[in-house]
């Protein structure tokens, strides 16, 4: 007997498919649509640079993309040809390479080696005049790329956009967790990135579950996803608010039951795809912390490993911190600075910081970590720390 069949289509549960509705997310997607509405119109004349904000999970990538798409769709051809050019900066992190793509993009291209990134810039200005385009980039994931060549690219962005007064070429739309990397810049940057900010929060559990019913009607057949088995998965991955998340966990989970011939996801699928899924940190993300993050992170993931509990005051984490930095032959940050780094690591999804006054006297900050386990993050940590 031939097995059930549990897929319609499984490509629809891909990290790289950009559904035709985006559940909770067509405001944001809108919004861009208005920002660059003038550029649209007179791509000869108008720029616009937009940052997106948000933690893992919440839409950005989906947002920007389905963005792109609208104006690959409306607008291929005017006088001055719109462009569009994506990249994740985690996987590019060199911006002279990434000027050299988009370059490709319209059929040019310029050694890498060789030449400083001042004359890769002339020349790109001078080729995008010649070819008469206008190109909207992504810059997904920039804190990586500031992480390897500092804020500079963030400069040369909007240089670029200053430099062409005859007729402007590049607009921009730069996506990343925080703000944080832009600690260094001068205030003239800061004050130019005020205007034009998307941020999104992280899903809810309802919303969830919205995005994954309709991912389940393109991507199962009939009747084999209960509304038991969905709400499970919304549930567990409320906890991060990451659709990304999610919709891994409801592949997985179909699969599992594909492999075992059943002709039902059911939630024993979710619990069992949830022990071999569990939410990841990506290594480089440690690897962009300072020396006292770092120990923060190691100190927070080591009583948690060893007390076996969900969140610590934020008093028993300094304590650990101070004998933490002793080991490591730092010194100690005092409280101020110590809660500034605090603040990041909650502002990177790495940890939360939440004030609870119920059982004690006065407020007490309960400090947890997000997204991964303890002894993931204690490991991990203390490696970065041995090796730098």
């Amino acid at each position: 007997m031939e097995k059930p069949k549990i897929f319609k289509d499984e490509t629809k549960l891909f990290p790289e498919y950009i559904p035709k509705k985006t559940p909770h997310r067509e405001m944001e997607v809108n919004k861009l649509k208005s920002l660059f509405d003038v550029v649209l119109q007179n791509p000869a004349e108008a720029s616009q640079q937009v940052f997106i904000l948000g933690p893992v999970g919440s839409g950005k990538t989906l947002v920007s993309k389905k963005f792109l798409q609208y104006i690959d769709e409306q607008y291929q051809t005017n006088a001055i040809r719109i462009k569009t050019y994506y990249t994740n900066c985690r996987v590019n992190k060199v911006f002279s390479s990434i000027l050299n793509n988009i370059l490709a993009t319209i059929g040019h291209s310029f050694p890498n080696r060789g030449f400083s990134v001042d004359e890769i810039v002339q020349y790109f200005l001078s080729v995008s005049l010649e070819e008469n385009v206008h190109i909207i980039s992504v810059f997904d994931e920039f804190d990586a790329l500031v992480a390897h060549e500092g804020v500079e690219p963030l400069y040369i962005i909007t240089r670029i956009r200053e430099m062409a007064k005859d007729r402007q070429i590049l607009s921009s739309i730069i996506i990343s967790k925080t703000f944080s990397y832009l600690d260094k810049a001068d205030r003239g940057i800061l004050s130019s990135i005020q205007k034009n900010i998307i941020k999104l929060e992280a899903y809810s559990e309802t919303q969830l579950n919205d995005i994954l019913f309709d991912r389940i009607l393109m991507a199962f057949n009939e009747g084999t996803v209960g509304n038991e088995t969905t709400e499970l998965i919304a549930k567990i991955a409320s906890r991060y608010g990451d659709a990304r998340y999610a919709i891994e966990l409801l592949h997985l989970a179909g699969r599992i039951a594909d492999f075992r011939g059943e002709d039902r996801v059911r939630p024993d699928h979710v619990r069992e795809a949830k022990l071999q899924l569990p939410p990841q940190i990506r290594k480089e993300e440690i690897g962009y912390l300072d020396d006292h993050e770092k120990i923060l992170l190691l100190s927070l993931s080591k009583l948690l490993k060893e007390n076996l509990g969900e969140r610590v005051t934020l008093k028993e984490l300094q304590q650990e911190y101070n004998m933490s930095c002793e080991e490591y032959n730092k010194t100690p940050l005092k409280y101020t600075q110590l809660w500034i780094r605090i603040k990041d690591l909650v502002q990177r999804d790495l940890i939360s910081a939440e004030v609870s006054s119920r059982g004690h006297r006065g407020k007490t900050t309960f400090i947890s970590l997000l997204n991964v386990p303890a002894e993931q993050i204690y490991n991990e940590t203390k490696e970065r720390l041995k090796n730098g």
